[in-house]
């Protein structure tokens, strides 16, 4: 099971590991880092750095750092399920579409 080193959990924002998440689901949904920095508007260095502080939260490899194509780790197919379930859920509750108790 996924569940954060001791040291990095003190040092990442809740705000900065949604944002790791979205940069790892990119990531994967677009097939590798170069692509996942043009779709977020970001350099290919910043999603490298991301991923690699999502890494060093979870104080595991996510992805497997050999030639196309993209290949996760256990742990990287664990935190995919998560965000690709979370994140959705997350956006939606910010951007209004989600039935609150004053809208029911």
């Amino acid at each position: 099971m996924l569940s954060p080193a001791t040291t990095a959990s003190r040092k990442t924002g809740a705000a900065d590991r949604i944002m790791l998440l979205q940069t790892f689901l990119r990531i994967v949904e677009s097939g590798g880092m170069s692509a996942a920095a043009v779709a977020l508007g970001v350099t290919q260095p910043t999603v490298s750095r991301r991923l690699r502080q999502l890494e060093d939260y979870f104080g595991t490899p996510l992805l497997e750092r050999s030639p196309p194509p993209l290949c996760l780790t256990e742990e990287g197919q664990e935190c995919y399920r998560y965000a690709a379930t979370f994140l959705p859920q997350w956006e939606a509750a910010f951007s209004g579409k989600v039935a609150t108790p004053e809208r029911r």
